[in-house]
């Protein structure tokens, strides 16, 4: 339907945009998101997509669907903790090379093992035209927008509401 809407639209785009936020994708949804990440970003829709693991990807889409998915993809957050050989070569792989002084070799950027082992709210940012990137990640209620907007609306919660845990 977005799609449509935005082919009757004056340049094809939706306005506003919208965004479609997929939290575990491969497991909810069976849509085909490969060919839709290579079309959808002209027409003012963006696709945030999480999933746990490359091989999650293949197995809704296939090989080739995974491939497409992760190519069209504008930027990858990459947080630690994944043990898949594959997975951590590849996003090794995607972070480039270095020169190391006085040396005539060149080494990753990052390991395998550096990757797994980021900790936590580390994340690797793989963003297309520009060196890979490590940055940590803050909670959102921590963010001072948020705990203004939070101030400036008493509807909104400060910070997340957690329930005690029956001992």
């Amino acid at each position: 339907e977005a799609r449509r809407l935005a082919s009757i639209r004056p340049a094809g785009r939706l306005d506003p945009p919208l965004t479609l936020a997929l939290d575990e994708a491969a497991l909810i949804c069976p849509v085909p998101l490969d060919s839709w990440t290579a079309d959808m970003g002209g027409r003012g829709i963006t696709i945030h997509i999480a999933a746990q693991s490359r091989a999650q990807l293949r197995q809704r889409w296939g090989p080739n669907g995974a491939a497409a998915i992760l190519n069209n993809a504008g930027t990858l957050l990459v947080y630690g903790g994944t043990r898949d050989p594959e997975d951590l070569m590849a996003w090794s792989t995607l972070s480039g090379d270095r020169t190391e002084p006085n040396l005539t070799v060149r080494v990753p950027v990052l390991s395998p093992a550096q990757v797994s082992q980021l900790p936590e709210r580390t994340v690797l940012v793989i963003k297309r035209s520009m060196p890979a990137a490590v940055g940590v990640v803050r909670m959102a209620w921590r963010r001072p927008d948020v705990r203004r907007a939070a101030r400036a609306n008493p509807m909104l919660p400060a910070q997340p509401q957690v329930e005690a845990a029956a001992p």
